[in-house]
């Protein structure tokens, strides 16, 4: 069952956008943006790769997740992470505690490796990916089914 909770909140949050961010400041927000004209056909091995990228990094937030929740600087930078409207782990390092940024550098080099374990060399690459996911229902369906097999729940 939490399995398929972090798949919704996933699915979700890249579906609509960096809407969800401020509902949840761990998340890694991205700049969103293209047109309709721009969008490309991706093959199913690539939407195969992307949904397995995407699933492993939202299981590794989601863990981070908890532990930050279970730290003492968590509140704090949460707060500043919403009055700002960003992320927590894009508050100034300054601002950030040691607990945090190693939390947010672990996200991020966990984020980096799997986005390169499954074909994708470039960020550009994913993120066009993310992008268009975020335009078209129709490759949002096709990840949507991908990632459920991969969460046991066909």
């Amino acid at each position: 069952m939490a399995k398929k909770f972090i798949l919704i909140l996933f699915i979700l949050f890249w579906a609509k956008g960096a809407q969800g961010a401020q509902a949840d400041p761990m998340f890694i927000k991205q700049n969103l943006y293209i047109s309709q004209a721009n969008q490309t056909q991706f093959s199913e091995e690539k939407v195969s790769k992307y949904a397995k990228a995407a699933y492993a990094i939202e299981v590794k937030r989601a863990e981070i997740l908890q532990r930050a929740l279970g730290t003492p600087d968590y509140a704090a930078a949460s707060q500043k992470a919403i009055a700002k409207g960003v992320t927590i782990c894009e508050i100034a390092k300054e601002e950030q505690t040691t607990t945090i940024q190693s939390l947010c550098k672990e996200l991020f080099n966990f984020a980096e490796q799997e986005r390169r374990r499954n074909g994708f060399e470039k960020n550009s690459e994913f993120n066009q990916m993310t992008r268009a996911l975020q335009q078209d229902s129709q490759l949002q369906e096709r990840i949507r089914r991908k990632m459920l097999e991969l969460s046991g729940n066909k």
